[in-house]
């Protein structure tokens, strides 16, 4: 059976304060049909989502990052 997740990475060009970015992925994580989210080990500014794209949009993650105050990009698709 084909495995039917996505990735994306969001990328946060403004270079938000760490706690912002915990906000963000938490925020992301707890959303239906997100499977995993990560920040950037090397760039603080790429978070990384793996998700069911059946259940969600991508276009979700930056709605969400907005409301958070964020601006961010889709990277990926």
């Amino acid at each position: 059976m084909a495995d039917a997740s996505a990735n994306v990475l969001l990328h946060l060009p403004q270079r938000p304060r760490g706690e912002v970015v915990d906000g963000l992925v938490q925020a992301i994580a707890g959303l239906p049909g997100v499977a995993r989210v990560a920040r950037g080990l090397k760039l603080a500014s790429v978070v990384l989502v793996h998700y069911d794209p059946a259940s969600l949009r991508a276009q979700s993650f930056i709605e969400i990052a907005r409301r958070l105050g964020l601006e961010a990009r889709l990277v990926g698709m």
